[in-house]
């Protein structure tokens, strides 16, 4: 399963959301191994905006998406930081959801 994380953070506080992260990356909280970021997309537009692809392993969605959540509820005090995760389709997944076969590649 893919999960795309998406973070919204006021100019100010994006030094607090960058030591929110190294604080948990030196703590060693970090998702487990069926969990892997395979892509990370930041800009700024007036405020900091990073989009983050995450892969969950079949078999461990339950167990990824609570280690997810535990991690982001870590930056519950950054004021006025938004973060939105929503699933996302491979191309083969969505095409299945449509009943599609998908061509073989």
């Amino acid at each position: 399963m893919l999960v795309m994380l998406s973070f919204t953070v006021p100019l100010g506080k994006i030094d607090d959301f960058v030591k929110a992260f190294l604080s948990l990356v030196e703590k060693g909280q970090i998702p487990p191994s069926h969990v892997k970021v395979v892509g990370t997309y930041n800009w700024l537009d007036g405020e900091g905006k990073l989009i983050q692809i995450i892969a969950i392993e079949k078999g461990y969605v339950d167990e990824g998406l609570k280690a997810l959540n535990k991690l982001l509820f870590q930056y519950r005090n950054i004021e006025g930081l938004k973060i939105k995760m929503q699933p996302v389709s491979t191309l083969e997944e969505g095409l299945a959801m449509l009943g599609i076969t998908p061509p073989q590649m």
